[in-house]
């Protein structure tokens, strides 16, 4: 089954395949990545840098570091090679979509608890989508513009969720804390600017991670 959220007047373009993974392939995804160290090893800091508690998150792709900026600040992250699983998925996703995708971002939020603020995805090529693939509990996401109702997608194991241009030069988006208490995981892949200036120049600045 798709899901169509679409309105030209807004900005407002995603589509949603429920079930895109089978459950059982989405379950052993899941498994696989929760039995890995290297996904726990949580490589966000705090502002004061200290380790954070809230995400872990690990990033692969085709690039060497992951660059961003954030408050005005720029944050440079490793970039891990392409596990094989990963790129599989990568693959399938890009026929899907008919768009590649360079960059696959790792969260892991272990409960409830545990959410993201709003925010746009940045350093992207122009004009490109969005991938994302959720893993294990069920969660809202959020998108959010002044001037428009909120409108939240409830997003369940093994959905794909694909947000189309321009939907995030215009919306926020956030996953909201709830009272869920099993782990949530989630695939996001995205067409990263590999022209960016950051990485072109080397800048280092003034470098911290988000709690």
């Amino acid at each position: 089954m798709i899901e169509q959220y679409s309105n030209p007047l807004n900005k407002l373009n995603i589509v949603v395949y429920k079930k895109y993974l089978e459950e059982n392939i989405s379950t052993e995804l899941l498994k696989t990545i929760l039995m890995d160290p290297v996904h726990m090893k949580n490589p966000l800091l705090t502002k004061a840098g200290q380790p954070s508690k809230k995400r872990n998150k690990t990033i692969y792709g085709d690039i060497k570091e992951y660059i961003i900026t954030i408050r005005g600040k720029i944050i440079k992250t490793p970039v891990n090679p392409w596990k094989q699983e990963f790129k599989e998925l990568r693959d399938k996703i890009s026929i899907t979509t008919e768009q590649q995708y360079n960059t696959c971002v790792l969260q892991i939020y272990n409960s409830g608890q545990v959410g993201i603020n709003p925010h746009k995805d940045k350093e992207m090529n122009k004009g490109t989508k969005i991938a994302s693939i959720s893993l294990g509990e069920s969660r809202i996401m959020r998108f959010e513009r002044n001037g428009f109702e909120n409108i939240d997608i409830m997003l369940d194991k093994g959905d794909l969720c694909i947000i189309n241009y321009p939907t995030n030069n215009y919306w926020l988006h956030s996953i909201p804390t709830d009272k869920s208490t099993q782990v949530r995981a989630s695939l996001i892949f995205r067409n990263f600017e590999c022209n960016n200036p950051l990485i072109k120049d080397g800048l280092e600045g003034n470098l911290w991670f988000p709690s």
